[in-house]
């Protein structure tokens, strides 16, 4: 699995991503997704190419991290129109479900982001872990992850939250209610149903 650090950072650290929309290496480059290696001053660059779809810019410059081998690197989003956009996209590109892989290849990868509010890293940065915990419920098998499994789950994930309040109706409460439905799907499994 390759893990992302993100952080965010004030100065530029090299090697340093950063993204061109002019014509600085000609017509062709800016078609498509093109990079272009370039040594300033003793710092590496690496120029990549604007492209519409930001978060596909985003996947594909993960994509070149990997490639290219580099285990701690520098993104300048200061040019990008929708940075919250691309970091979460980052993120999301990065999302592997390996939990039960035997074999599993550990890799972390240090990205520092450049040009971007710290309220706006840190909602993206919250958007990402939220749906990186919806991935990861989503992929458990039905016979980890059945009614009472997802509640102690989702206890488990919120139990440092103090504004998060968790209600749970379980088969005599779902009777009460009238929520028939639930306790009718409920009925063809071992496990009774909850509703959270």
């Amino acid at each position: 699995m390759v893990e992302i650090k993100v952080n965010l950072v004030q100065e530029k650290s090299y090697p340093c991503i950063e993204f061109v929309s002019d014509e600085r290496f000609g017509k062709k480059f800016l078609k498509g997704f093109n990079f272009k290696i370039v040594e300033e001053d003793k710092n590496q660059k690496i120029y990549v190419s604007l492209m519409k779809d930001e978060m596909k810019l985003a996947s594909k410059v993960l994509e070149l991290i990997k490639n290219l081998k580099l285990s701690n690197v520098c993104i300048d989003v200061s040019k990008l129109k929708t940075k919250n956009l691309f970091l979460e996209s980052l993120y999301l590109s990065a999302y592997e479900f390996d939990k039960y892989k035997t074999k599993k290849e550990e890799k972390e990868i240090r990205i520092g982001i450049y040009g971007m509010e710290k309220s706006e890293f840190i909602i993206s940065k919250t958007i990402s872990k939220a749906v990186y915990i919806a991935r990861d419920l989503g992929n458990e098998p039905g016979n980890k992850l059945y009614p009472q499994a997802f509640v102690e789950k989702v206890y488990q994930i919120f139990e440092d939250e103090p504004n998060v309040l968790i209600e749970v109706l379980d088969e005599i409460q779902l009777e009460k209610e009238g929520l028939r439905g639930i306790l009718l799907v409920g009925d063809s499994s071992v496990h009774k149903p909850r509703l959270l």
